[in-house]
């Protein structure tokens, strides 16, 4: 039991250090309390979810959501997109409120994310 999601987006290709993609798989993979993943799971919904960008073109990409549903969450598949969306909704109101800000939870994850990318590719440059 499996649901997919895909979105066109626009491309990254240029930018991929500052991928607003890369953000919101790291929010949408998340397992944390008050994550979409920890309340479909908590409702018994879903068994896994990962997110990310799976094609990426010069002028598009395509977004994709893949999810395990449980037997609930399948015979529930509508209200699951619904809190994907809801969760999604969340996460750019969140974003408009704190673009003025210095700091803010999503500041926090975006530095926390740039971080364990440049340990990553320390740990695997050569030498």
């Amino acid at each position: 039991r499996k649901l997919n999601m895909m979105f066109s987006i626009p491309s990254d290709r240029k930018t991929p250090d500052r991928s607003p993609s890369t953000m919101l798989s790291h929010l949408l993979g998340h397992e944390g309390i008050g994550s979409a993943f920890a309340t479909l799971q908590n409702n018994g919904m879903v068994s896994s979810l990962s997110a990310g960008s799976r094609v990426k073109a010069p002028d598009f990409a395509l977004f994709q959501i893949d999810m395990g549903l449980t037997e609930k969450g399948e015979a529930h598949w509508e209200e699951v997109v619904s809190i994907i969306f809801a969760y999604c909704r969340l996460l750019q109101e969140k974003a408009k409120a704190e673009s003025e800000s210095a700091d803010g939870s999503l500041k926090r994850s975006w530095n926390e994310m740039c971080e364990l990318d440049r340990i990553f590719f320390h740990q695997t440059s050569p030498g």
